[in-house]
């Protein structure tokens, strides 16, 4: 009879534990961005770029390569970015596209042309098709974003 209070006790300690778990994991929701694999993996080149942005924080389409991570374009090479006014950024996935912080972001790019590119899209996966193709993600470069990306690939 012992052990069998005993189990129950531990049971229910998981259970409250797991529940606990479960609550904390939905109020961070939206709060950490993760990067797509399948975006990296659609790009040709992903770069650190500088974007600039105007009247109604909506992103200009020149921006400024900071560095590159994979890729060939070298460092203060300006280039056009077609899709980029809209773009969204990943606070910004749930609630709508409202606020477009000028600054450094993270920018999985696909080659158009000399100096012209497109934020890579989500490609087609079997079963799921993206919300909105014409609303790639790119991500503000931030410490957390630049861990994720060691994580995923083989980037210094």
């Amino acid at each position: 009879m012992m052990l069998a209070r005993i189990r129950l006790l531990l049971c229910s300690l998981a259970f409250v534990t797991w529940i606990a778990w479960l609550g904390y994991a939905v109020t961070q929701r939206g709060s950490v961005p993760v990067l797509s694999r399948a975006q990296l993996l659609a790009a040709s080149d992903l770069v650190v770029a500088n974007v600039s942005t105007e009247a109604g924080d909506i992103p200009k389409k020149d921006v400024q390569i900071l560095h590159t991570l994979r890729g060939s374009l070298p460092a203060g090479t300006t280039i056009t970015v077609v899709n980029l006014p809209g773009a969204r950024i990943p606070a910004e996935i749930h609630t709508g596209f409202h606020n477009f912080p000028a600054g450094e972001y993270f920018l999985p790019l696909e080659r158009l042309g000399d100096h012209l590119y497109r934020v890579a899209g989500y490609p087609r996966s079997p079963g799921l098709e993206p919300a909105n193709p014409e609303r790639p993600t790119v991500y503000p470069w931030t410490t957390m974003i630049q861990s994720q990306l060691q994580a995923i690939t083989e980037l210094p």
